[in-house]
């Protein structure tokens, strides 16, 4: 006890330099909790928020017997797993052009997915659904709870009314390949499971949706190939979640290493600086540890005085620092995250980055204070009285600045003689400072806000396209999603809709030419960019027998659709007679842009006035494949890439682009 109290005393006598401790450790202690508590919400919530969007999941299997889909959840590397159930598809919901497919999601499968409900409940009873919200836009009224809906499952055709809607969750997951609308789709229009379990006249495709126990998605990946593969029939029963790994963990990684490594800096300096202070305390204490020793004080009882004057300080930095730190880093998050679903990390988090810091900052006090102690120790008793020598080439500045103010003579001695801590005080003090700007900066860029420069939406449409590569020719072996004519009119006329670049769903068509128009450099072109033949299902005799011999599949071919206005503009830049534009708006005509090949390279082989065809392979409706093609004529070649700018937007094509009039393509069907 007497020792305690003695540290106690010795501590509150040179109380500058113990404040000074004290106030540098708890200083250092507050940024290292809100530099931590804000890089750990940083990367929560930016995980949160792609489960939210993605869903947490990390595969789905589909087409699953009832055994299979047991098997499955049995597997120990799965953390946790559920059940999409689908009954069917309606091609018309409420009698719109929309269509939805018919199922529901056991608990886990919901959890998984993080799907809520934003009005009323899921169905419990016989006859209720709850539908996804892009499906209220087929009502009339806003308020749908309530709302009757006639469904037909199966040979069942029944009235079904709406006690509940779900967040839109369908359009942002992954998607199989092979899209199948009501085997292998999510449910739009969600049941309840309870009479079609007993239902065995009900056709019911099961899937399973699972997360792995690992995080890592290359591990993820392995981990699925490995112990899940052989429980399929198909390889394209299973499909990653992909929207997730490539888009809800964009970034992620990098901003986890990017703040370690900030954190490491910052305590390794921290800790540097504070080792100089202890230091600087100590070797000032020669003439306390020559009286204690001549008053009988052994080496140990230095050693344990030393150990409890540490723990004072560190104990009194953490009683200050502590609540101060946890009070700023809860305003921090208040300021930050205002979103309902996201929950701040625990205290426990901070308690233990904390303890950790001040374990290290407390062997860092005792054995600083160690070293330079058992210093002191060496020397006789006598000399250590005498206290600390002045340095000999120090002698001159001391006694220039004998009679300088308190403060201007500790500064001149800091700066001095001490120059080494100063720049590792400053280097702290940038790094501290440009953690917390990083912290912010990457906050901004993370959370959702809404500002007046701000889109308040942003339309997008994507799917994946399953095709083959036979002879030439690209085969789409999918069903193909994309807007018709009338919905882009329509979007066009809206306000506030700048311009629209339209890309025709080419069905995997290209240019014909017969061989007669191949000039060398359009078989040099041929050559580069032809495509090998994959996922072969069609024999290579088969494309032969459809496609007349003398006609050859041009790669790399882009089509472009153009209204009045753009072919005005496009008059203009390229200088199109009048008399061409109007055999272009009237007749099957078209102009081809050539890029990288100039008139002689042509040798008059494909010339304006020419036949050409547009021609693909497509799927009949017994599941054939057959040869669809268009004649047209070539109304003029320009030998340059394809170029338009308008309203300040420039829309380019790389590789040999056909423009067509929009009507003439909608009359003859080509796309």
């Amino acid at each position: 006890m007497f020792w305690v109290k003695l540290a106690f005393k010795s501590l509150f006598q040179r109380r500058k330099i113990s404040y000074l401790m004290v106030l540098i450790i708890s200083i250092s202690m507050v940024f290292l909790i809100m530099v931590n508590s804000a890089t750990e919400e940083i990367l929560k919530y930016t995980k949160e928020k792609a489960y939210e969007k993605y869903g947490e999941h990390h595969a789905i299997i589909n087409n699953l017997s009832e055994k299979e889909f047991k098997e499955l959840k049995g597997i120990h590397s799965v953390k946790k797993g559920g059940g999409i159930f689908l009954v069917g598809y309606t091609e018309d919901f409420n009698e719109s052009s929309v269509g939805a497919s018919i199922g529901w999601f056991d608990k886990s499968a919901l959890e998984l997915g993080h799907i809520h409900i934003l009005h009323g409940r899921m169905p419990v009873h016989k006859n209720e659904i709850a539908i996804e919200s892009f499906l209220t836009d087929s009502f009339k009224t806003n308020d749908v709870i309530g709302a009757d809906v006639k469904l037909k499952i199966g040979a069942v055709e029944e009235v079904y009314q709406i006690v509940g809607i779900v967040n839109n969750y369908s359009s942002n997951w992954s998607t199989p390949i092979n899209i199948e609308k009501g085997k292998n789709t999510y449910p739009n229009v969600f049941i309840s499971p309870t009479k079609f379990n007993a239902d065995k006249h009900i056709d019911i495709q099961k899937s399973f949706i699972f997360s792995l126990q690992n995080e890592n998605v290359e591990k993820i990946e392995q981990e699925i190939n490995e112990n899940f593969e052989q429980h399929l029939s198909s390889p394209e029963q299973l499909y990653e979640n992909e929207n997730l790994f490539n888009e809800g963990y964009k970034n992620y990684n990098r901003i986890f290493y990017i703040c370690l490594f900030f954190s490491i800096i910052l305590i390794f300096g921290s800790l540097c600086c504070c080792f100089r202070i202890f230091e600087v305390f100590y070797q000032n204490y020669r003439q306390k540890i020559a009286i204690l020793r001549s008053h009988g004080a052994k080496k140990n009882h230095i050693r344990l005085l030393v150990f409890f004057q540490s723990n004072i300080i560190v104990l009194v930095s953490f009683l200050i620092s502590f609540p101060v730190g946890v009070y700023l880093k809860k305003i921090l998050n208040h300021q930050t995250y205002r979103t309902e679903n996201y929950s701040s990390s625990p205290l426990l988090e901070s308690t233990l980055f904390v303890t950790i810091w001040l374990t290290l900052l407390f062997f860092s006090l005792c054995i600083t204070a160690l070293i330079v102690t058992e210093k002191i120790s060496k020397e006789t008793i006598h000399t250590n009285l005498k206290g600390n020598p002045l340095i000999a080439k120090g002698y001159r500045v001391y006694q220039f600045i004998e009679k300088f103010p308190f403060k201007l003579k500790s500064l001149v001695i800091q700066l001095t003689f001490r120059w080494k801590s100063s720049i590792l005080f400053i280097v702290i003090l940038s790094f501290s400072i440009m953690i917390f700007f990083f912290t912010q900066l990457i906050a901004d860029e993370t959370i959702e806000k809404s500002e007046e420069t701000t889109p308040d939406f942003i339309l997008s449409s994507k799917q994946l396209t399953a095709e083959e590569h036979v002879n030439g020719y690209i085969i789409e072996t999918n069903q193909s999603v994309s807007f018709d004519y009338k919905s882009v009119e329509d979007l066009q006329r809206l306000p506030g809709v700048v311009y629209i670049d339209k890309v025709p769903n080419s069905l995997g068509s290209t240019l014909l030419l017969t061989k007669q128009q191949l000039s060398p450099n359009i078989k040099s072109w041929i050559n580069t960019y032809k495509l090998e033949n994959i996922n072969v299902e069609i024999s290579e005799d088969t494309i032969d027998n459809l496609v007349p011999n003398n006609l050859i599949p041009i790669p790399n071919v882009n089509f472009v659709l153009v209204n009045d206005s753009e072919l005005k503009h496009l008059q203009r830049m390229y200088s199109f007679d009048e008399s061409s534009v109007r055999k272009v708006k009237k007749s099957r005509s078209a102009f081809i842009f050539f890029p990288e090949i100039n008139q002689k390279e042509m040798n008059n082989k494909i010339i304006n006035g020419d036949e050409v065809k547009i021609g693909r392979i497509a799927y009949s409706d017994e599941k054939k494949p057959k040869f669809e093609n268009w004649d047209l004529k070539v109304e003029r070649i320009i030998l340059s890439p394809y170029l338009m700018k308008q309203n300040q937007i420039s829309q380019e094509r790389e590789g040999i682009t056909v423009l067509i009039y929009e009507e003439v393509a909608k009359k003859i069907g080509v796309f």
